[in-house]
Formats: structure tokens, sequence, C-alpha cells
């Protein structure tokens, strides 16, 4: 019995010391979150932005805060076509620190910087299509597939690998893939759950560009209302409109400001 106890006060001892070191790593890494954030809620200010990250980006050692400081400021320079600064940034992008799980208390790195990789892998791109720019869609492309061996499990390179199909115009235009997660398909892949909801209104973006590429109305109507409450949110309106969705034809009036 003596021998039990005091096993279980190791384990217990053992215990308290993983959480609380973890609860310093947590600390540590909200205070890094925070800063970051700062810029981001900066995003619609675009001076203010870019000297936010500009300081952020020479005072971040971490090299998973900094690569995260690298692809905002990436989506920052697509969104706003500072479009000399697109290959430049492009090429220091390297997605393994932000998906590193070496360490007891990385195992959800990936998860953690969705955000991240979202930008580099549907944001830009997206956006560029919607300028049809096609040389720099096939730098991101080029880009995302030379990290594939870091991304391969997420959810987000899989989404982005489909929407490809689609700018090119290639095999299903991704259409199996978009109505697969719909159906809740994607118990084999890596995503953190809360952006499960934003996937899907992805997907149905895609697959109501190769309904109206098709005039498939029929089809349309089944997954409508959702994309019409997808296009009041200020990412669904930029995503439909910059896919090129014909607004008629969706047969939304936009609401009242």
């Amino acid at each position: 019995m003596e021998f039990i106890s005091l096993a279980l006060n190791i384990i217990m001892l053992g215990l308290i010391v993983f959480f609380s070191i973890s609860f310093v790593f947590l600390i540590k890494r909200n205070k890094k979150n925070k800063k970051i954030v700062d810029c981001i809620t900066s995003f619609d200010e675009e001076k203010i932005f870019f000297e936010k990250l500009e300081d952020y980006l020479k005072t971040t050692t971490d090299p998973e805060f900094y690569m995260k400081g690298i692809v905002l400021n990436l989506w920052g320079s697509v969104f706003y076509r500072h479009d000399d600064e697109i290959l430049p940034l492009l090429d220091k992008v390297q997605c393994f620190p932000l998906v590193d799980n070496r360490g007891p208390f990385k195992r959800d790195t990936a998860q953690l910087n969705e955000d991240s990789l979202y930008y580099l892998c549907l944001a830009c791109v997206n956006a560029l299509y919607g300028r049809k720019d096609i040389e720099k869609i096939e730098k991101f492309k080029e880009k995302i597939n030379e990290n594939c061996e870091y991304l391969k499990d997420t959810m987000v390179y899989h989404v982005s690998q489909h929407a490809f199909k689609l700018y090119e115009g290639k095999e299903d235009l991704g259409e199996q893939f978009f109505k697969d997660i719909l159906d809740g398909d994607y118990s084999g892949y890596k995503y953190a759950k809360q952006l499960i909801g934003m996937y899907k209104d992805l997907c149905q973006a895609y697959l109501v560009k190769i309904y109206s590429v098709q005039n498939r109305k029929d089809d349309f109507d089944l997954i409508k209302e959702d994309v019409q409450r997808f296009y009041d949110t200020k990412l669904g309106k930029r995503y439909l409109t910059e896919l090129g969705i014909n607004l008629e034809w969706l047969n939304h009036t936009e609401k009242d400001n």
C-alpha cells in the first residue's frame, strides 16, 4: 500500500509540474499572440496596419510568430495591391514553423496557426483569381506544393488543392471534394473545430461558381439559402465577388445599410 501511495504521489507531482510548465508556455504564447492580434485589428487602416506590422517583424524573434507576421504581411500586400511586395514576401514563406509539432507543448500547432495557413492557401489565391493574376496564382501553387510535406494532413491544404482545379478549369473543378466536405466527410483532415463552418461556406462558394459556369440552377437552388447568408458576411461578400459570381444569378438583394 505504501508503494502504491508513493507511486500515486509521484504521478500527481509529475502532473502538477507538467501543467505548471504548460501554463507558463500558454502565458508566453498569449503575449506573443496579443502583439500580432493588435496588427490584425488595424487591418482596415492600411498605413497603421503596415507600420505596426513592420515594428512587429523587427522585434519578433520566435520563428513561429515571425512567420505568422510574414504571412500576414503577404495577405496585406495582396489585399492592398502592393504588387511589388507579393512575390518577395512569398519567397520568405516557410510553413514548417507554423506546423512544427515537436516538443510536449506544440501538439496542435497547425490548428493554432490555421489563420496564417488560410491567408496563404486560400485568401491570397482567391483574391488573385478575382484579378485574373494567373502568374502569381501559379507562384502560390508552387509555394504551397513545396510545403506539401508539412501541410498534407490539413483541411486548408486539401481545400486549396481542389480550389486550384476550379481556378485552372481542370478535372471536375473540385466539385466532388467540395460536396464531400458539405456531407461531413472530412474526418481524415486536421483543422480547428471552430473553423469547420467557414470551410463549408467556402466549399459552397466554390460550388456556386461551378454551378453558375455550367448554368446548373437546380443544383444551386439546393444551397442558395446558405450561400446568401454567407454573402451577408464581410468574408462571404469578398470571396464570392472575387470568384466572379453574378449576383443577379444569385437573385440576391443586398441588405440596406
